[in-house]
């Protein structure tokens, strides 16, 4: 475990878990890349070191033992061994000041000029490649399905696409099935999509998707 002061602010108390420590500790202090609505992304060549910012107060309590930097690892761990692609994990860290703006950081693998679903649905016109997406997204719901567990996160947006078609899903925290109403609630996000026909919808997803 490393512990550090003064990563991104002054008054800032970082430690380290696990990981890469000093590519942690170089990316942390490094100006964003690109800005979202809770996280800033810092781009290294092949990583990617994503500062989340707390999002509610609840953020502050749970943090030392279970930030948003450590489900979104331990997740993307769980769906690789379900072999469901995810990026590779490096590291992660948690702020134990509660002044500082993140909450937590963690460390992955970059992928450049690759789109997300919802972009390659929007532009593909060819209705087998949009099949062949379809089967591989009804194939990795089906195993989180039987898993029990749900990505409470999913949309097409938060699953990147390959040049040879692979689906790498992303923002990865998962939670597990309690009921038959969460897995529906997951599914109904993407049977929901209007960047799908209505042909789409009626033919492939009933049958590439788990019920």
């Amino acid at each position: 475990m490393r512990w550090k002061v003064g990563y991104l602010s002054p008054g800032d108390l970082w430690i380290f878990p696990e990981g890469e420590n000093e590519r942690l500790y170089d990316l942390c202090r490094s100006h964003p890349t690109i800005r979202q609505s809770f996280a800033e992304l810092v781009v290294d060549g092949e990583f990617v070191l994503k500062k989340i910012r707390y999002q509610k107060f609840a953020d502050h309590l749970r943090k030392t033992f279970r930030s948003q930097a450590k489900r979104e690892a331990l997740s993307a761990r769980a769906l690789a061994e379900l072999g469901i692609r995810t990026p590779r994990i490096y590291g992660y860290g948690f702020n134990l000041s509660p002044v500082g703006p993140y909450e937590s950081v963690l460390l992955m693998e970059y992928f450049p000029n690759i789109g997300t679903l919802r972009e390659v649905f929007r532009e593909e016109p060819d209705p087998s490649v949009r099949e062949i997406l379809l089967k591989k997204l009804g194939r990795d719901l089906q195993r989180m399905v039987e898993a029990r567990i749900y990505h409470k996160d999913a949309h097409l947006g938060n699953i990147l696409v390959t040049p040879d078609y692979d689906l790498i899903w992303i923002d990865n925290d998962l939670a597990p099935i309690k009921g038959p109403d969460e897995s529906k609630r997951l599914l109904k996000k993407f049977r929901a999509t209007p960047l799908l026909d209505e042909e789409e919808k009626s033919a492939f997803l009933p049958d590439h998707l788990p019920g």
